[in-house]
């Protein structure tokens, strides 16, 4: 009985110490099922030990650390079926059970496509505190209010799914919207977006990677439903907000340094599953000329795509040229921006995308609204 449990801990262990690569979804469906193989015997597995304990006889938990070298010859004999008395022989010769606690549960681990495996602790954990009346982005980030300095490009200003919405405001955590004509911010984006503007436009010294970020309340990250932190050299980074239990995507934040263009990757149609119209592109929030992921369901959303090849994509390559340095009408200089889905029925595509970009050395765009339905 020891050894099996021994194999079944050792399996475990190997199993959980080389997770396949998130994004090949092939190698992480034969690794869910490795996982739920190995799961499904974890009962009996437990059983059999209690059994065995009962009977004086000392068996490894379930789930424990692999042990070094071989296990005791005398346990590994000892097998009893379920529901059975076991056998009594050499019973006397085998050491008495210690007791001990049991050890944490240790299933196998299982995996949903292109989440990172790296995590952060919460990081509401180390902020001052969240708004408490609405409020304008850049306060929170530390980069001085100014109004805004840019003219939209003709471009811009001709397109009708495009307005501009001066002095709009955001609501704060666990606060309706400024307005019933405002747009409709999901409660998740409502929640998540001053946490990680507070903390992370500040700079923070981060390894380059790509982080999962547990729930605001510090529960342990669950896969479409963490935030995640991609984190850029030179300060850059991208945070996708967790998504939203009613309606999907709840938004992303975005500081900008030089370096991050182009750095993003294409869309992944099938995470926005089935019931996509098909006159709607998988739209990136932080585009991927900004180096926003389209391999995650948090930077993804079902995006008309006049808007998605147009307008939207003519403002990603503009915040990108202000923190890039190559737009010959304004200084270079950091970006901060968020990009944030509007929401209508859940089930049904974004009614809109709300856009704010600001950067530190003064240049400012108003807040835009896209409209998704034209």
């Amino acid at each position: 009985m020891a050894a099996r449990i021994e194999a079944h801990n050792q399996a475990a262990a190997a199993h959980n110490a080389n997770p396949p690569d998130s994004s090949n979804q092939a190698a992480v469906a034969a690794y869910n099922a490795e996982a739920e193989r190995g799961n499904a015997e974890i009962p009996e597995l437990e059983s059999l030990a209690d059994q065995c304990r009962r009977q004086g006889v000392d068996v490894p938990q379930v789930g424990a650390a692999p042990q070094a070298g071989e296990p005791d010859a005398c346990p590994a004999a000892l097998v009893v079926p379920i529901g059975q008395p076991g056998p009594v022989q050499d019973i006397a010769a085998c050491p008495p059970s210690a007791a001990q606690p049991p050890p944490p549960p240790a299933n196998r681990r299982k995996l949903r496509p292109a989440v990172p495996s790296n995590v952060l602790p919460p990081i509401s954990r180390v902020l001052p505190g969240a708004p408490k009346a609405p409020y304008q982005p850049a306060q929170l980030t530390g980069t001085r209010q100014d109004p805004p300095t840019t003219t939209l490009p003709a471009s811009f200003a001709a397109n009708p799914a495009l307005k501009t919405v001066p002095g709009y405001q955001l609501p704060a955590p666990g606060q309706a919207n400024p307005s019933a004509s405002a747009p409709n911010i999901s409660e998740t984006a409502a929640n998540f977006l001053p946490y990680a503007m507070q903390y992370l436009a500040q700079g923070v010294p981060l390894p380059v990677g790509s982080y999962g970020v547990p729930t605001m309340n510090g529960y342990e990250a669950a896969a479409n439903s963490t935030p995640v932190l991609d984190v850029h050299g030179g300060g850059g980074l991208i945070a996708y907000g967790p998504m939203d239990d009613v309606y999907g995507p709840s938004g992303v934040y975005m500081r900008l340094v030089p370096g991050m263009q182009d750095k993003g990757s294409d869309a992944t149609r099938a995470l926005l599953g089935d019931n996509v119209p098909l006159d709607y592109d998988a739209g990136h929030l932080a585009g991927s000329t900004s180096g926003g992921s389209g391999r995650i369901p948090q930077n993804l959303i079902p995006e008309n795509f006049h808007n998605n090849r147009g307008v939207k994509a003519q403002w990603d390559k503009l915040i990108t040229s202000v923190a890039e340095g190559t737009n010959p009408d304004v200084d270079q200089q950091v970006v901060h921006a968020l990009a944030i889905p509007v929401w209508g029925a859940p089930g049904e595509p974004p009614t809109a995308v709300l856009l704010f970009a600001w950067g530190e050395k003064g240049w400012n765009l108003p807040p835009i609204i896209i409209d998704n339905s034209i």
